[in-house]
C-alpha cells in the first residue's frame, strides 16, 4: 500500500484495513493495520498498531508453529535529501527517523520491516520446549529417548578431574 505524502491531510489520515504484506521472498502475511499518519513540516509520523500471525520454526525442536505478533508503531519519516557527506556525524534524531524517496511512502514495506525486527532471534514453540536429542534426534517433547546424557567430552575429562581434586583439597577431604 503506497500513500502519496502530499495526499495526507493536516488533520491526519486514519488507516484501518487488512493488507497482504510481503515479509520475505516466499512469505506473505495478512496484517491487520490500525494506523494514523500525520504530516508536519516535511515529515510523516506513523502511529498505531499492526497484528498478524507468522509461521515460524522452533529453534529447539525444529517444528513449525504460528506466532501472533502485535506491534505498536511510533515512527517518523522524512524525505531523503541524498546529500550525505563523507565524515558527516549522524545525530540521534537522524538515527530515530527513517527516510523515503520520491512522493510516496510504502506502508507495506514499513510494516514488513517492523515485523521482521519483532520476530525473536530464537523462536520457541513454547517456553518449556525440550528440543531434540543431540545424539539420536528424537523429539524430547514427545518421549524420552534413552540416550546417555551425562557423558563428557573426553578432551575435558582431565579438567573435570582437576576441578574435583581442587574441590576436595578445599574441603579438606582425602584424595
Amino acid at each position: 500500500m503506497k500513500i502519496k505524502v502530499d495526499d495526507i491531510p493536516e488533520e491526519g489520515l486514519e488507516i484501518k484495513t487488512v493488507e497482504k504484506v510481503t515479509i520475505a521472498d516466499d512469505l506473505n502475511a495478512d496484517v491487520e493495520l490500525d494506523l494514523n499518519l500525520r504530516r508536519l513540516a516535511g515529515e510523516v509520523f506513523i502511529s498505531g498498531g499492526a497484528e498478524t500471525s507468522l509461521p515460524l520454526e522452533c529453534s529447539r525442536c525444529l517444528k513449525g508453529f504460528l506466532r501472533k505478533l502485535e506491534l505498536r508503531l511510533d515512527l517518523a519519516y522524512s524525505r531523503d535529501s541524498g546529500d550525505l557527506v563523507e565524515g558527516h556525524e549522524v545525530t540521534a534524531e537522524e538515527v530515530d527517523a527513517g527516510t523515503f524517496a520520491g512522493e510516496e511512502l510504502d506502508i507495506g514495506e514499513i510494516v514488513a520491516e517492523q515485523l521482521v525486527l519483532s520476530v525473536p532471534m530464537k523462536p520457541l514453540c513454547s517456553e518449556g520446549c525440550k528440543g531434540i536429542c543431540p545424539k539420536c534426534g528424537a523429539d524430547l517433547n514427545e518421549k524420552g529417548c534413552g540416550c546417555e546424557t551425562g557423558s563428557i567430552d573426553p578432551r575435558f575429562q582431565v579438567l573435570k578431574e582437576y576441578l574435583k581434586k581442587k574441590e576436595q583439597d578445599k574441603n579438606g577431604e582425602p584424595n
